[in-house]
């Protein structure tokens, strides 16, 4: 699969991209899934990025050292009212990259909500989408972590924002 189709909004791929619906795909049980997420939220954001390199970490340096309130975990930048899209962006690359490998420092489903996340951030904060997903892709992907037992209230709440916010014509301009 190619990762342009996934940015072009084709749906079917980014089930693939996801392996959503597959059965026997899930390693962790509910409750570690849930714990894990928890943890990831409230990780410092410094430590994930560290893999970009000392370029990428100095800019990564300066937009977190701007941001005010300042954003110290992914919870802290996913519910910052007004957070840095190149750190949206950054996240959801982080979370993507996480989706392609054996060797992925996230479970499956963690990097595919981490995804999720970051784009309704962005959409909710922003009013820009920091993909090119489609309202049809969007929606496939934010159904498949509503669905998610593992979720907790607040974050159910934070995707049941973006579902509404998908198709509002404000927050249809691409990053």
């Amino acid at each position: 699969m190619d990762d342009r189709d996934v940015y072009d909004g084709k749906a079917d791929l980014v089930a693939q991209l996801f392996k959503l619906g597959e059965p026997g795909q899930q390693m962790w049980r509910r409750e570690e899934l849930r714990e894990i997420l928890r943890h990831q939220l409230s990780a410092p954001v410094e430590f994930d990025f560290g893999y970009l390199g000392p370029e990428a970490t100095d800019r990564l340096d300066k937009l977190l050292s701007q941001a005010d309130p300042p954003v110290r975990s992914f919870h802290d930048l996913l519910h910052h009212p007004a957070p840095p899209v190149e750190l949206l962006v950054l996240t959801k690359e982080f979370a993507r990259a996480g989706l392609r490998g054996a060797d992925a420092l996230l479970p499956r489903e963690i990097a595919s909500m981490l995804y999720v996340l970051s784009i309704v951030a962005a959409m909710k904060h922003c009013g820009c989408r920091i993909t090119k997903l489609d309202t049809q892709g969007l929606r496939h992907i934010l159904d498949w972590a509503l669905e998610q037992p593992w979720v907790d209230e607040s974050t159910r709440a934070f995707l049941q924002e973006g579902y509404q916010i998908t198709g509002d014509d404000e927050a249809s301009s691409n990053v």
